[in-house]
């Protein structure tokens, strides 16, 4: 039997009151505290019994003892322990979530993904970018909502109607197998070099880093760039002045068209 007097979690009947003993720590805290800590302050409070017997009884302790003192119940003063177990539950509770969404690719492996959060309705509430294969959301409130994971084309994974409870953590695992077999990891550029008069720029030189290509006879060159990253570019042609440009790859970018105009030296 524990008793913890200060919290006041033995009922009237002289028996434990898990809800009570939750509560009460809950209030001193200021936030709510999950089971899994509810568990942790048990281990320290029986911890508590050995620690403190170990400083009152000093070097004439022997190793043998310990069970038996462990079973006689010393208890740490209680000051201490409430202080020590007070600190060990604000420093978990500060690493808890409402959410933990974890993804996997085709292969078992945690990947990059973006993550939103919708109400029933669809309508956008948050959204963040999974980091080692996972993606977490604090605060979400009480009504049900949406997991979306990937972006919007074949393979986007839907989670529809979860809901959290106060205090512990929702783990979703999601597993991103796409109808193709793939997934989207960068975007797809178009880019056409035109002239001012809106003429195609067949044979055209574009530099990508260390490589140059050429732009076919409609004046085109088809590019990739992993998502995250970005890619400067020259565009060259002969009488015309060469143009620096970029481009990036973002969370929403998959498929896209850019017009670049060379313009005359003059």
């Amino acid at each position: 039997m524990f008793n913890y007097g200060v919290y006041g979690v033995e009922n009237e009947r002289n028996e434990f009151d898990t809800f009570s003993f939750h509560d009460s720590i809950s209030q001193s805290l200021g936030a709510p505290i999950t089971d899994t800590q509810i568990r942790a302050l048990f281990v320290l409070h029986e911890f508590s019994h050995v620690l403190g017997t170990l400083q009152e009884s000093g070097p004439s302790l022997n190793k043998g003892d310990i069970p038996r003192l462990y079973k006689g119940g010393h208890p740490m003063k209680g000051p201490v322990f409430v202080a020590f177990a007070l600190t060990f539950a604000i420093s978990v509770s500060g690493q808890e979530c409402d959410l933990r969404v974890l993804i996997r690719d085709y292969e078992s492996r945690p990947t990059e993904a973006k993550v939103a959060i919708t109400d029933r309705q669809g309508k956008l509430l948050t959204e963040t970018i999974s980091k080692g294969g996972v993606a977490e959301f604090c605060d979400l409130g009480i009504a049900p909502f949406n997991v979306v994971v990937g972006l919007n084309v074949c393979g986007q994974v839907q989670v529809k109607w979860l809901s959290v409870y106060q205090g512990q953590t929702l783990e979703v695992p999601v597993y991103m197998c796409p109808c193709h077999g793939w997934v989207p990891r960068g975007c797809d550029f178009l880019i056409r070099l035109v002239d001012e008069q809106g003429t195609k720029l067949a044979g055209a030189s574009l530099r990508i880093q260390h490589q140059v290509r050429l732009t076919d006879r409609f004046g085109r060159i088809r590019l990739s760039v992993r998502r995250g990253k970005e890619l400067e570019l020259i565009a060259r042609y002969a009488g015309l002045r060469e143009e620096h440009f970029s481009l990036a790859c973002g969370v929403d970018d998959i498929d896209s068209e850019r017009t670049i105009v060379l313009k005359g030296e003059h």
